[in-house]
């Protein structure tokens, strides 16, 4: 009998110490996203836990991230979860949406390296780029490892795609955090990622705030769109060697057209992403259609001569003839990386545009109408 209450409390220990070493034991309550769909919060054993999914596999969590005040003791005992130290104090950044929210929350000078430096707007990190301050140290896919270590970063915020390996960056000693704000399908679960960021520079009021903000602007947008008396049909897109891609129809431009109060021509395609279609079928459906968006890359000066000396059969379209064609120059307007912060603004130009005397005293800053 003593023998067998012996095992018994040996047993009840070891389980003990199993459960103690393998993990956090009190969960309080994980907390999604207002509109982001691509991370959560929670708390576990007092500490901030971000969890950011895995959008290539979303049975699993891409990572879970401890935060802990950088003047503490680093947290133990949590197998499975990164501690990261806050507020962060040397980052790179592998978006260009990282830089922007760094900056509205006030911790750009945090930023020592980013990626594909000549695609930057940002003129404070541009400067420290030429006189060395701020490294290049990826393009595209491609990250310079030696040049990573030597900028010194204690944590990388990095752009997640398929088949991505990190484990040199992990090698190198550097906290890795995903950074999905590209794969989010509306204009608000984007700009959402300003609350990521902050709770890394410990400024989760301020970004909070920041993103209350943003939200109300743009939803006082939208609503004063949807008292347009019409719903102006667009589509969008470029072709590509020969092929055309237009938003799907559960993307994010398809989400702000419909914000826009327009009738967008693909809204019934399947999908969150660019799909491909013939350009033949753009055509034979698009070809009446008003309002044709587009963003294009061209270093000079965009107007519907330059448009048509890419291809002359833009000019059978009604949206090309008829003054119809709202642009942006990715070469020279940072849609791409002050936009996504701002949808309140992009919103705006779009209502202004295909809904004259909405916004009357509205000036445009990333989407335009093209001039002959």
């Amino acid at each position: 009998m003593k023998l067998n209450t012996l095992i018994f409390v040996l047993l009840v220990v070891a389980a003990s110490s199993c459960s103690s070493a393998s993990g956090p034991e009190e969960v309080v309550g994980e907390t999604k996203a207002r509109h982001a769909q691509w991370f959560t919060t929670s708390v576990i054993n007092g500490y901030r836990v971000v969890t950011v999914l895995d959008p290539f596999d979303t049975t699993r969590p891409a990572t879970r991230l401890v935060l802990y005040n950088r003047d503490s003791v680093k947290p133990g005992n949590l197998k499975g979860y990164t501690p990261v130290p806050v507020p962060l104090q040397r980052v790179a950044v592998t978006s260009s949406t990282a830089i922007t929210f760094a900056e509205k929350c006030g911790h750009l000078d945090a930023v020592v390296s980013v990626s594909d430096a000549g695609f930057v707007f940002n003129p404070r990190v541009r400067q420290k780029l030429l006189v060395g301050q701020i490294t290049e140290v990826a393009q595209g896919t491609e990250i310079y490892y030696e040049k990573l270590s030597a900028s010194n970063p204690e944590a990388i915020f990095v752009s997640m795609f398929d088949g991505q390996s990190l484990e040199r960056i992990h090698d190198l000693g550097i906290v890795v955090i995903p950074f999905a704000d590209y794969l989010e399908t509306t204009p608000l679960g984007r700009a959402e990622w300003v609350r990521f960021i902050g709770l890394f520079f410990k400024e989760e009021e301020l970004t909070n705030q920041l993103f209350d903000s943003i939200a109300m602007r743009y939803n006082h947008i939208k609503q004063l769109a949807e008292k347009a008396t019409d719903r102006p049909q667009i589509f969008d897109g470029l072709p590509f060697e020969g092929t055309w891609y237009v938003s799907g129809g559960q993307s994010y431009m398809a989400a702000m057209y419909r914000d826009a109060s327009a009738n967008y021509l693909w809204n019934n395609e399947p999908g969150n992403g660019s799909v491909v279609m013939a350009y033949e079928k753009v055509f034979a459906l698009a070809a009446k259609v008003p309002w044709w968006r587009m963003v294009v890359n061209i270093p000079d000066t965009f107007t519907t001569q330059r448009l048509l000396s890419l291809d002359e059969r833009y000019a059978l379209f009604d949206a090309v003839s008829k003054g119809g064609v709202i642009w942006s120059n990715a070469a020279n307007i940072p849609l791409f990386e002050l936009g996504v912060a701002e949808p309140d603004k992009v919103l705006a130009d779009l209502v202004s545009i295909l809904h004259p005397g909405l916004l009357p005293n509205h000036r445009c800053s990333y989407y335009f109408i093209l001039k002959p």
